[in-house]
C-alpha cells in the first residue's frame, strides 16, 4: 500500500505502474487490432458484395445483349425472308444450270402466285430481259404483261400490240409470228368489248404475216373463215390460191376450194385431180368422203360417184374401194356384188371392204349363203393368220344359219393358217 505521493518514487512501484501501463497499453492494442481485423473483414465482405453485384450486373448485361443479339438476328432473317434474297441467290443459281427462257417463265409464273414474292418476280423479269432480250419468249412475256396492268382494256391491248409489232419489225420469226398471233386471237373472249378493235388487229397482223411470209396453214385459215362471206368470194379465192400455192398438201384447202369450184363441172374436176395428185394416200378417203357430201348438197351425187369409181380404178386404195362399195349400196346389191367381184382378190387387201360387203349380204331379205361363205373365205385367207375372231365369226355363222357339216373343215383352215 502506499501511504504517501513520495512512495510512487519507489523503484518497486514505478516498475510496477509501467508494468501496469505496458499491459495496459496491449490490451489497448489488441482491442485496436480486433477492430481493424473486423473493419478488413467488414470491408473484404463488402468488396465481395460489391463485386458480387459487379459481376450479377455483367451478367444481366450480357443476356441483355444476347437478347438483343438475338432479336437482331431474327429482325435480319426476318427482312431477308420477306424480301426473298435467299430464293433470289437460288433463282440466280438456277437460271445459270438451265439458261432457258422457258425456264424463267415457268418460275415466274410459280412466283406470280406469292403476294410478298415481288423482288423475286422483278429479279426474275431483269434475267429474263438482260439474258434473252430478243427471244421471242420475252418479248411474249412482256406484252402479255401488259395486258395485267391497270387502266382501260383497249390501251392495254394497244400496248402489248406495239410490243409485239416493233419487235416483229426488227425481226420477222416465225415463233413470235405464232405467240402474237395466239394472243390476240384469244383476246376477244378476254375482253368481248374491244372485240372490233380486236379483229382490226389481228387483220393487220395477218397482213404482216402474208407480206413476210410467215403464215402457217392454220393463221390461213383462219383469215379465210373471217373474210369468207357471200360477197366478198373474190377476195377469199385469192388468198386461197396463195395458201395452196404454200401449202399444196392441206387437206381443207382443197375442200374449200372444192366448195367454191362445185357450181363449174371442169372446173371441180380439175381441182379434185389436183388435190388427188397433191395430198398424201393417208388423206385421199377424207378427200373423197368429204367431197362426195359437197357435191350432194349440190345436187351432183351421181357426177361425184362417176368421178369416185374413175379415181377408184387410177389409184390402188384399199380405202377408196370401200368408199366407193358404200355408195354403190345405194345402187342395190348387184352391182355391189360386181364391184366386190372386181376387187376383193386385188391388193391392196383390205378387211375392212369385206366387213362391208358381209353386212351387204347378210342385210338381203334372201341371204345367198354360197356368196357369204365366198366373203367369209376371202376375208380370212388374207387375215386369217392374225385374226382369231374372223374365224370364230365364220364358225358362228355357219353353226347359225349356214351348214354345220362345214365347221370341221374351217376349223382344220383355222389351225393350219393361225400365226400361234
Amino acid at each position: 500500500k502506499f501511504s504517501d505521493w513520495a512512495d510512487l518514487d519507489k523503484a518497486s512501484v514505478t516498475v510496477a505502474a509501467t508494468l501496469g501501463t505496458t499491459q495496459e497499453k496491449q490490451v489497448k492494442d489488441g482491442d485496436e487490432q480486433e477492430e481493424d481485423d473486423e473493419k478488413e473483414k467488414d470491408d473484404e465482405e463488402k468488396n465481395e458484395e460489391e463485386d458480387k453485384d459487379s459481376e450479377d450486373e455483367e451478367t444481366v448485361e450480357k443476356v441483355a445483349r444476347k437478347k438483343k443479339s438475338i432479336k437482331e438476328l431474327d429482325d435480319e432473317i426476318s427482312d431477308t425472308l420477306i424480301n426473298c434474297d435467299l430464293v433470289n441467290l437460288v433463282l440466280e443459281s438456277a437460271v445459270a444450270a438451265i439458261p432457258e427462257p422457258e425456264f424463267l417463265v415457268s418460275l415466274l409464273l410459280s412466283v406470280k402466285q406469292f403476294s410478298f414474292s415481288k423482288s423475286v418476280q422483278d429479279n426474275t423479269l431483269s434475267l429474263l430481259s438482260s439474258k434473252f432480250k430478243d427471244h421471242p419468249i420475252t418479248v411474249d412475256t412482256q406484252a402479255r404483261l401488259l395486258l395485267e396492268k391497270d387502266g382501260k382494256m383497249k390501251t392495254r391491248i394497244s400496248e402489248c400490240i406495239k410490243v409485239y409489232t416493233e419487235a416483229l419489225e426488227l425481226n420477222p420469226s416465225d415463233e413470235l409470228f405464232r405467240l402474237a398471233f395466239s394472243t390476240l386471237k384469244d383476246l376477244p373472249n378476254t375482253a368481248p368489248n374491244c372485240s372490233t378493235f380486236v379483229l382490226k388487229q389481228i387483220m393487220l397482223l395477218l397482213k404482216f404475216g402474208q407480206e413476210k411470209e410467215l403464215l402457217s396453214p392454220s393463221e390461213f385459215e383462219f383469215w379465210l373463215s373471217l373474210i369468207n362471206v357471200e360477197d366478198n368470194k373474190d377476195e377469199s379465192l385469192a388468198l386461197l390460191e396463195i395458201a395452196l400455192t404454200k401449202f399444196s398438201s392441206h387437206l381443207q384447202f382443197w375442200l374449200l376450194k372444192l366448195a367454191f369450184d362445185v357450181t363449174d363441172d371442169n372446173r371441180v374436176k380439175k381441182t379434185i385431180e389436183a388435190a388427188r395428185s397433191s395430198l398424201k394416200t393417208a388423206h385421199r378417203e377424207q378427200l373423197w368422203s368429204s367431197f362426195i357430201q359437197i357435191m350432194n348438197k349440190a345436187g351432183k351425187s351421181e357426177e361425184a360417184y362417176i368421178l369416185l369409181e374413175s379415181a377408184t380404178e387410177k389409184e390402188n386404195c384399199g380405202e377408196l374401194r370401200v368408199l366407193l362399195l358404200e355408195r354403190t349400196r345405194e345402187k342395190g346389191i348387184q352391182p355391189c356384188r360386181t364391184l366386190y367381184n372386181r376387187y376383193h382378190l386385188l391388193p391392196p387387201f383390205s378387211e375392212t371392204f369385206h366387213k362391208t360387203m358381209l353386212e351387204i349380204e347378210l342385210e338381203q331379205a334372201k341371204v345367198d349363203k354360197k356368196l357369204v361363205r365366198t366373203v367369209y373365205s376371202a376375208l380370212c385367207s388374207q387375215f386369217g393368220a392374225t385374226s382369231m375372231e374372223a374365224w370364230i365369226k365364220w364358225i358362228q355363222w355357219e353353226e347359225d344359219h349356214g351348214s354345220v357339216l362345214e365347221v370341221p373343215t374351217i376349223v382344220c383352215r383355222a389351225e393350219a393358217e393361225l400365226i400361234a
